[in-house]
């Protein structure tokens, strides 16, 4: 009863399996044949019947009559790129040819639209695919920037009061404790430099920017100190400051 039972579930799955089309050209080189207009000007009339065929052409014309109708629904993914590629080819480079086919194959229009779903299958799925992508990028880049609580900081007022000034300047090279604003500056600022503020802001930049000016004009033997500390070989600073330059 189990041979039999495992038998009848073959037999069905064999059935249900979906017919196909020959796959023995799958693997034609289409490119070649869109390049070249006098080529694919013959397989043209290969397919209207008013010229000879090659046998790559006669077993494209075979299938052309039930790929139209059921909107390739039998085809390979490669037959279905094949086809895509044929029939832009005609399209772009011979369209009365086009027409031609067309008036032949389908002279009510029945199928116009199943095909042209076919046609636009893969445009549109890459269409979906690329805005997916956008999306996730977008996604992505929000989550790939620093902290925003302390864009307010009035980063004018430090750089003009010495003591507030010092006092990140300490927290920065270890020489004294950090409060909350220093710390979170000094958390990101060797990611910061080394990719040249790339998750900044334009109001980090700016804060950035304030702070870099303030020290190398106010202290520039201690800004160079200050460098070394944080990019020895200097291969990082001088995009670093020129990425806040601007703002």
């Amino acid at each position: 009863m189990k041979s039999i039972l495992v038998l009848c579930l073959l037999v069905a799955a064999v059935s249900c399996r979906p017919e196909s089309y020959d796959t023995r050209y799958d693997n034609f080189d289409v490119e070649a044949l869109v390049g070249n207009v006098r080529l694919l000007t013959a397989y043209g009339h290969c397919f209207l019947g008013n010229g000879p065929c090659t046998p790559e052409g006669s077993a494209f014309k075979k299938t052309i009559p039930d790929a139209l109708r059921t909107g390739c629904g039998k085809c390979s993914p490669k037959q279905r790129h094949l086809i895509r590629v044929v029939v832009q080819g005609f399209q772009n480079k011979t369209p009365a040819l086009w027409q031609d086919l067309v008036k032949k194959q389908d002279p009510n229009g029945q199928y116009k639209e199943i095909f042209t779903r076919f046609l636009n299958g893969r445009r549109s799925k890459m269409k979906y695919i690329l805005v997916a992508l956008v999306v996730t990028i977008a996604v992505v880049d929000a989550q790939e920037t620093y902290g925003t609580e302390y864009d307010n900081v009035n980063g004018e007022a430090i750089v003009s009061d010495d003591k507030q000034f010092q006092g990140f300047v300490d927290c920065f090279t270890g020489a004294a404790p950090c409060n909350e604003p220093a710390a979170a500056f000094k958390r990101v600022l060797p990611e910061a430099i080394v990719q040249a503020c790339g998750k900044c802001n334009p109001a980090q930049k700016h804060l950035v920017r304030l702070f870099l000016e303030a020290y190398s004009k106010k202290r520039p033997q201690e800004y160079e100190k200050f460098k070394d500390l944080f990019d020895p070989e200097r291969k990082y600073f001088p995009k670093f400051e020129a990425s806040v330059a601007g703002f």
